[in-house]
C-alpha cells in the first residue's frame, strides 16, 4: 500500500490511535472510487483501515473499521501499479527493484542480503485463491552468501531494513554491483526454499478456507429453507379466502407453489454450491516470481577502510576509534543504550 500510494503520487496511510489500525487520506478524483466502504454509512466520516482482520475482528463486525483485504478496490488499484512496475524495465521502470541500505549495528552484526519473492496460487479455473509476497536471504560473507536457517533471522533483517533511512555510499554500491552475479543464485535457491515451505502450510490453508466457505454455502440455504418452511406454515392460517377476489386467491396459490418448488431444489443447491467450491480450489498450483533484492550493511561496515587506516597512522587506534568509528556508529549505541535502560527498568 505504502509503495503503491507513493507511485501514484498520493498520500500515504498515517497511523491511527489503535495499533495495527490507519487513516486513509484524502486522495485524488482518479483514486476516490477505490475509498469505496471507507466512509461511515450514517456519520459519512472516514473510518479507519486495518490489513489485520483478527485481531480487529469485533471492530470490523461493528462496523467501526474497515477491513483492508486482498480484494478491496484500494489495495487492488495499489497491487495494479506494483505489477505493472515489476515488469516494466528500463526508463519506464519507476521502482527500482535492487537497493542497499546502512543499519545500524544494534539491528545487525554482519552484511546480508535479502529476496522478496511474490508467490501466488491459482485454482484449477485460474482464479487467485492466494498472494503474499516471501522473503529469504542469508549473511555475506567473504564473498559468499550463508542462508538464514529460521525465520526468526529473516524476521530480525527485514526489520533492520524497515527502520534504516541510509542509503549506502557510491564506492559500497559499486562493490555489491560486482557481488551481486555471485550471490544471486544463491538468494534464487533460499526463495524457492521459502516458496515450497508455504506452498506445504498453504496447502492445508485452502483447504480449510474450502472447508469453511462450503459449510458457510451450505448454512445459507438452510437457512433460507427454514424461512420458506416458516412462510409456508403461515400461508395455511389465511381463513378468510372468501374475502379475496378470484385473482388475489390465484396469486396466493402461485406464491404458495412456487415456494414449495424452491424448497425442494434446496438440496440440490447444497449439492451444487459445494461442487462449485470444490471446483474453485481444486488443484492450487503456485507460481512464483522473484521481485526484489536488498543488501544490508552494518554502518562500521560501511565506513571507508582507508579513512580508519590513516587515523590509525596520524594518531594511533584509540584515535581512529575516536575520530572515525565512534561518529559513525553514535546514533545506534545511544538507541541501544535508551533499550538497554528500559528493559532494565522493567
Amino acid at each position: 500500500m505504502r509503495t503503491g500510494l507513493r507511485l501514484a503520487r498520493q498520500p500515504g496511510l498515517s497511523r491511527a490511535k489503535r495499533a495495527g489500525e490507519y487513516t486513509v487520506p484524502p486522495l485524488t478524483e482518479e483514486w476516490s472510487r477505490a475509498l469505496l466502504g471507507i466512509e461511515h454509512p450514517i456519520s459519512h466520516r472516514p473510518r479507519p483501515v486495518t490489513f489485520d482482520a483478527d485481531a480487529a475482528r469485533d471492530r470490523i463486525r461493528d462496523g467501526e473499521v474497515v477491513h483492508l483485504h486482498l480484494g478491496h478496490p484500494l489495495v487492488q488499484q495499489c497491487l495494479r501499479l506494483l505489477r505493472a512496475e515489476v515488469w516494466a524495465g528500463g526508463r519506464e521502470a519507476k521502482l527500482s527493484r535492487v537497493s542497499a541500505r546502512v543499519v545500524d549495528d544494534a539491528d545487525l552484526a554482519e552484511p546480508v542480503a535479502l529476496a522478496h519473492g511474490r508467490l501466488v496460487v491459482t485454482g484449477r479455473s485460474g482464479g487467485r485463491l492466494h498472494e503474499e509476497v516471501i522473503t529469504a536471504g542469508g549473511y555475506l560473507r567473504q564473498g559468499r552468501m550463508t542462508s538464514f536457517t529460521t525465520q526468526r533471522e529473516v524476521r530480525q533483517a527485514v526489520a533492520a531494513s524497515r527502520s534504516s533511512a541510509s542509503g549506502a555510499p557510491a564506492d559500497l554500491v559499486d562493490g555489491l554491483v560486482a557481488l551481486l552475479p555471485v550471490i544471486s543464485p544463491g538468494l534464487v535457491r533460499a526463495l524457492e526454499r521459502r516458496r515450497d515451505d508455504r506452498q506445504a502450510s498453504l496447502k492445508r490453508q485452502l483447504a480449510d478456507t474450502a472447508a469453511r466457505e462450503a459449510d458457510t454455502a451450505e448454512q445459507v440455504l438452510v437457512e433460507l429453507g427454514k424461512g420458506i418452511e416458516q412462510a409456508l406454515g403461515d400461508s395455511g392460517t389465511h381463513q378468510q379466502l372468501s374475502l379475496f377476489d378470484v385473482e388475489e386467491r390465484q396469486q396466493l396459490e402461485r406464491d404458495v407453489d412456487a415456494l414449495r418448488s424452491r424448497l425442494e431444489r434446496i438440496p440440490d443447491d447444497v449439492a451444487q454450491a459445494r461442487e462449485a467450491v470444490q471446483r474453485r480450489y481444486a488443484e492450487p498450483t503456485p507460481r512464483f516470481f522473484p521481485v526484489a533484492v536488498a543488501v544490508l550493511w552494518p554502518v562500521v561496515r560501511s565506513l571507508p577502510g582507508d579513512l580508519i587506516e590513516a587515523a590509525e597512522l596520524d594518531a594511533g587506534s584509540r584515535a581512529s576509534w575516536r575520530l572515525v568509528v565512534w561518529p559513525g556508529m553514535r546514533a545506534a549505541f545511544g538507541r541501544a543504550s535508551v533499550a538497554a535502560s528500559a528493559l532494565s527498568l522493567g
